[in-house]
């Protein structure tokens, strides 16, 4: 089976350690980012100049993953458009795919954290800006346990909703997206006053 073949069935199968795995990355690069900015920043007044640009832009992510047609707007977003070493990761998949214990499951997930999605990149960039590092350790583990449900139905559910209302699961997934972009740029907004 091909990378993305196997990647769908482990990513909509109750496969707790895969998602563990997921979040293990995720939280890392959160802590990681956070501490950079900590302690860049730490005793600068200009910290929040620096924190409410970074959260317009996750929210500017969020609202070009609702609509893509915004992209051509928005096209110095392309810059941010992070790229793995996507054979590196493919190679290295195919042959954890191949065992099927929970390490394996586990370090596939710690893997394929690190492939490039426009809402991981913009959540990782909201929680960078927490106050310390264990909150954004806390606020990327906790996006990343929120993506679990959607992922288990999406896998199950996902192509017969999809297909039977197209239009209303294309509205609720974009009002989500939509919701997460007004939050981060009132987040913003509250870091300049």
């Amino acid at each position: 089976l091909s990378m993305s073949g196997n990647l769908q069935k482990l990513s909509g199968a109750l496969l707790l350690p895969y998602h563990l795995g997921r979040i293990t990355t995720y939280t890392a690069l959160a802590m990681l980012l956070a501490s950079v900015l900590n302690l860049a920043f730490l005793f600068l007044p200009i910290r929040s100049l620096v924190i409410a640009p970074l959260l317009m832009t996750a929210a500017l992510i969020f609202l070009i993953n609702a609509f893509p047609d915004l992209k051509k707007y928005f096209m110095w977003l392309d810059v941010l458009n992070v790229r793995t070493p996507y054979h590196w990761i493919s190679n290295a998949f195919q042959v954890l795919s191949q065992k099927r214990s929970l390490i394996s499951q586990y370090l596939i997930g710690i893997l394929l954290g690190f492939m490039p999605c426009g809402l991981v990149v913009s959540a990782l960039m909201a929680a960078s800006t927490a106050s310390s590092v264990w909150s954004a350790g806390f606020a990327m583990a906790a996006f990343g346990a929120g993506t679990i449900p959607a992922l288990v139905m999406m896998a199950f559910f996902g192509q017969s909703l999809k297909m039977k209302f197209p239009k209303t699961m294309q509205r609720v997934t974009q009002g989500m997206m939509v919701w997460s972009a007004i939050w981060l740029f009132l987040m913003a907004g509250a870091n300049l006053m």
